[in-house]
Formats: C-alpha cells, structure tokens, sequence
C-alpha cells in the first residue's frame, strides 16, 4: 500500500496501549484523518513533542491493518504563544472541538483548513480582543460549512435588519435566521439581539480579519455575540462543546475581558487607522460591500 504526505493540524490525541498514541487530525488533503504512531508515548527521535494539540505538521501515513500508521511528523508552527497563555489554550481548544465533532472523515475541505491554520496563526500572535477573533473564526467556519445564518435579511419579510437601529427580536435557530422587530414586536424564539451585534456579524461576514480587527466594538455587543455564536453551533452540532465549560470559566475572571481596550488600539501592529464603531456608518449592508 501506499504511503500519503499532506500538511495536518492536531486536534485530539489519546494514549493507546503502553507506548501507542492515537491522534486525529484535520488535513489539508485529506480531511480529518485518524492514525495510530506507534511507540510515540516513548519516542525521543521521530515523535518527541511535535504531536501536541493544534500544531501544524507535515505527516508521512501508511494504510494499515486497522488504522493507518503515523510514519512522519515535522513541526510545521508549534504555537508557543497559545501554549504559553491560557485563554488562547482554551479558544484553540474550541476551534479544534469544533472541527473535530463537525467536519467529516475522508472529506477534505482545503478552505476550512486554510481558516482553521490562518486563525491559529493569528492567535499564536495577536495582542488584541480575542473575542473579535473567537467570533470571527465562528461566523466563516459556519459559512464555509453552509450553515451560516442570513444576517442581513428577516426569515419573514425578508426586509433588510437592524437597518432602523432597532433590536431583532431574536432568532429561529432551526430555519437558520433572524426575525425582525416588525415581525415579532416581543422577543421570539432565542431571544433578543441589538442592531450594534447584528452589525457586527455583518460586518465580519463581509470583511477579510486584516479589516475586522480594527474595528471598535463595545463590550456588551461582544458578549452577545460570543453567546449567540456559541449557542448557534451548540444547537447544530446537538450537543453541548466540552471546551466551552473551561473557556467560560476563564472568561468569569476580570482579566479575561479588556474591553476599555479596542482591538484597533491593542493590535500589535498599531499603526493602521481604526474603522467605525459598531453601529456608524462604516457597517456593510447587504447592498453589497
């Protein structure tokens, strides 16, 4: 049989045996994929610290018996940021949960792949809101999958939301989208989300993260956001994301959100000008972008 090479990101490994690891991964080539390293638990030559969560490696495999076999492994990015700092553990944590109960075996999708090593690349060096981050990494995951919602348009009528300044009065999770204030004048279905927030997944959903990141958004569209976004993915996946209880728990200490910070300003670039605030002018509508 032949051996395959392919570029992979490390999303769950479990010990197998005395010395075996098993170690899922989400390939470039070959989607997310599964195989067996032998002797990794022990192993000082072939193995020795590369086959850690969310790092990018360039893998040899053999088809097997059973599993296939993990020949290879180079370090590709190790991440030593994330590793080194606990909230953005605990959000590479979420992202590769994500990916690995969502995605499919044997199904390549190079441009989820493509998001997922892009975002972790952010991740490992951005300074600022990485609440914007952990939101702009949902909204394009779930576009890519074809499950995004329709956050320009009211399921009902069909007319433009949020556009009058008004709160949407919530969200039918099973049709994939939003109703407006006119169609439900009481809160509907999740309930309640401000026009700021709505703006903000416009926003997102039309821009690429070099222009998402210096956007100023308040703490309370922030927070909504993160819960909606999470609650979303949770009720399609059909289960509740293990990685959600330590990144909620983090988020409970006051460290966890300087929100008097806007990512424009905490950026380590810092040099670009900041767009509007969420909510002005600057928000895309669905006219075009």
């Amino acid at each position: 049989m032949e051996c395959f090479a392919t570029p992979a990101i490390v999303l769950k490994r479990i010990p197998y045996g005395d010395s075996d690891l098993i170690v899922t991964f989400w390939s470039l080539e070959r989607g997310k994929t599964t195989l067996i390293a032998k002797g990794a638990k022990n192993s000082r030559k072939r193995f020795a610290g590369v086959l850690e969560p969310f790092t990018v490696l360039q893998i040899v495999g053999k088809p097997g018996k059973g599993l296939p076999l993990l020949l290879e492994a180079q370090a590709i990015e190790t991440f030593p940021e994330i590793r080194s700092h606990v909230m953005k553990t605990a959000i590479a944590s979420y992202w590769a949960e994500i990916v690995l109960l969502w995605m499919e075996a044997d199904h390549p999708q190079k441009r989820v792949y493509a998001l997922l090593a892009a975002m972790l690349q952010e991740l490992n060096r951005f300074q600022g809101s990485l609440e914007l981050l952990n939101m702009y990494f949902q909204i394009h995951f779930l576009e890519l999958c074809g499950l995004g919602p329709d956050f320009f348009h009211c399921i009902l009528c069909r007319n433009e939301i949020a556009a009058d300044g008004r709160p949407v009065r919530g969200m039918d999770l099973t049709k994939g989208g939003f109703v407006c204030s006119e169609c439900a004048p009481a809160p509907y279905g999740s309930g309640d989300l401000s026009a700021q927030t709505i703006r903000l997944f416009q926003w997102m959903r039309r821009v690429d993260w070099e222009r998402a990141i210096r956007l100023r958004v308040p703490g309370s569209s922030m927070l909504e956001g993160e819960r909606f976004l999470e609650k979303f993915l949770s009720y399609h996946m059909g289960r509740e994301f293990q990685s959600l209880g330590v990144l909620r728990q983090l988020r409970q200490m006051p460290a966890a959100r300087p929100w008097s910070v806007s990512a424009a300003d905490s950026n380590a670039g810092g040099n670009r000008p900041a767009e509007p605030t969420i909510g002005g002018r600057g928000c895309p509508s669905s006219n075009g972008f």
